[in-house]
């Protein structure tokens, strides 16, 4: 049996027996291919479509991202002016605050000034017994002393 299939694959190979008959349908080379022209088949109208729409989605595409990096850098912008405005706010509302306590240090000093005042004029004023800082004015007024 070996010797019988060893005879046949032998002769099968030689060039005179080793012709396809045309039958089979996966006998073709189906690697080359005719050139088609003009003629356009549905299955190229299809692909050409469908390379328009992609190229057309991809410009849209490319569109939005844009107009987003757009907005996003004016909103950034926008961020930016009003960070800006809330710093000068509060450096606004620091030197008010500043000026605030400025004024109420110098009424603070103006106070104990008129109070040392005070003092002073009711250590100099205290003659009469009752220890009253206005006594001898009052006195002198009312026509006591003289």
């Amino acid at each position: 049996a070996a010797l019988r299939r060893a005879a046949l694959r032998h002769v099968f190979q030689q060039p005179k027996f080793n012709v396809r008959d045309g039958l089979n349908d996966y006998d073709g080379d189906y690697t080359v291919f005719e050139p088609l022209g003009d003629t356009i088949t549905s299955d190229m109208k299809w692909h050409t479509a469908r390379k328009e729409r992609d190229r057309l989605l991809a410009e849209e595409r490319e569109e939005l991202e844009r107009r987003a990096a757009e907005l996003e850098e004016s909103s950034e912008a926008e961020q930016a002016e009003a960070e800006q405005a809330e710093a000068e706010q509060a450096e606004a509302e620091q030197a008010e605050a500043e000026q605030a306590e400025a004024e109420q240090a110098e009424a603070a000093q103006a106070e104990a000034e008129q109070a040392e005042a005070a003092q002073a004029e009711a250590a100099q004023g205290t003659d009469d017994a009752s220890g009253n800082p206005n006594a001898n004015q009052r006195i002198k007024s009312e026509g006591v002393l003289s």
